[in-house]
């Protein structure tokens, strides 16, 4: 049974191949920012309110004049389909479902189009990389064409990090 994060961790060290689970779990470099980042979150914490009436929660949230189910969506992550085929379709089609938006990184390994036809209805946003502008200039066509409703310019890797080895998930 699968309960908390470090759960998942063990399975996919047990089922991804090595150069996917580095890619998913690893950091680059010393990996400094991957240690401030899990810092920050962990200082963050939920108080609850107790002795309430909860028989109707709502947890919408209104985002840009949209309303969203949960006061949430789902980051932009390179290469889903590396850890599920069509992860990104899948992803797209489940969270439009739940009313959550998506937003498709650049680094996708589906075309936009087939994304964003997985959830017509779905909030979803695509994120730019600018590598080259021509290539950024067809990417944000390609997007406004198919109704992704904003774009998320991306600008914190002006080059590749270096991507440190892990020794636990399973060779190649």
């Amino acid at each position: 049974m699968l309960l908390n994060i470090e759960d998942y961790r063990r399975r996919a060290c047990a089922v991804l191949l090595r150069f996917v689970h580095d890619y998913i779990e690893r950091s680059a470099d010393d990996g400094h920012c991957m240690r401030r980042n899990a810092g920050d979150l962990s200082a963050i914490e939920l108080t609850p309110r107790v002795l309430r009436d909860t028989t109707q929660v709502d947890t919408s949230v209104e985002v840009f004049g949209r309303k969203w189910a949960q006061p949430f969506g789902i980051a932009p992550t390179g290469l889903n389909g590396l850890v599920r085929p069509e992860g990104d379709r899948l992803l797209a089609a489940a969270v439009g479902e739940a009313g959550i938006p998506f937003s498709l990184s650049t680094a996708s390994n589906m075309r936009l189009e087939d994304v964003r036809a997985a959830a017509p209805g779905g909030v979803q946003w695509m994120q730019l990389y600018v590598m080259r502008r021509e290539m950024a200039s067809q990417i944000v066509e390609r997007a406004q064409k198919d109704g992704y409703q904003a774009l998320a310019l991306t600008v914190d890797v002006p080059v590749s990090g270096n991507r440190e080895l892990g020794t636990e998930a399973k060779a190649d």
